[in-house]
């Protein structure tokens, strides 16, 4: 038995442009295609989506889509709901199931929340505009980018920039022994995976005061996987 929580997300967002895309959307008021829209999918009963026409095999199933059931149901749609209109053949591996499965859950659980923060553009920064990252591309970024400066263990030493375990969850200017300007420790927000992504985008503007050198990472892709690698590598 695959476990699921083996899923890599970067790889479930690929099966999903190759397999699922050209009959459903994810994002929120997404409309409906050959299939319906999945925002909000977990924990919703089978055949619920307003507005879309179910079969009657599916909105009669009565069960509730989660990790587990989504496992099965992906290996052999028909099989798990026979009489659906479903044409997908399923995924045979459990690997490719399981990455599928942590993509639907990195997307449909995490990237809709609409934040209340402002952006540097003066909006509300969604979520969804946060790309799913890719943990092994962004170690290359770090090492590149910001190795020279910052290091990642628990106890690793400061550097021009301060060591960066526990990042996650610790407001600005917070890490014991290192000397931050008063614009960073008066910013007083607390790092997530969105302000990160809108930090490393302009560090100086989003800081104004700074003594970050850090140009920025310009591409939004790039952003994400240096955090996706950052969660693994602080905690």
């Amino acid at each position: 038995m695959c476990d699921i929580s083996s899923g890599d997300p970067s790889k479930g967002a690929v099966l999903f442009r190759q397999r699922c895309a050209g009959c459903h959307t994810i994002e929120r008021n997404g409309h409906h295609i050959a299939g319906p829209n999945l925002f909000d999918l977990f924990s919703r009963k089978t055949g619920q989506i307003p507005e879309f026409h179910y079969s009657t095999a599916n909105r009669e199933k009565g069960i509730i889509w989660s990790d587990e059931t989504l496992f099965i149901y992906l290996e052999d749609p028909k099989k798990y709901i026979p009489g659906t209109t479903m044409v997908f053949p399923g995924l045979k591996k459990p690997q490719q199931r399981a990455d599928l499965i942590q993509y639907l859950n990195n997307r449909l659980h995490v990237t809709f929340v609409t934040l209340t923060f402002r952006s540097c553009k003066g909006r509300a920064l969604n979520m969804s505009e946060i790309p799913v990252g890719d943990p092994a591309a962004g170690a290359k970024i770090f090492k590149q980018r910001c190795a020279q400066c910052h290091t990642t263990e628990k106890g690793g030493k400061h550097k021009t920039g301060p060591n960066l375990n526990g990042v996650f969850g610790r407001k600005t200017g917070q890490a014991a022994g290192f000397a931050y300007t008063t614009a960073n420790q008066n910013k007083g927000i607390t790092w997530g995976e969105d302000t990160l992504f809108e930090y490393l985008e302009n560090p100086k503007k989003y800081i104004p005061g700074t003594k970050m050198v850090f140009a920025g990472l310009k591409k939004p892709q790039e952003r994400a996987d240096l955090i996706a690698h950052l969660k693994e590598a602080t905690k």
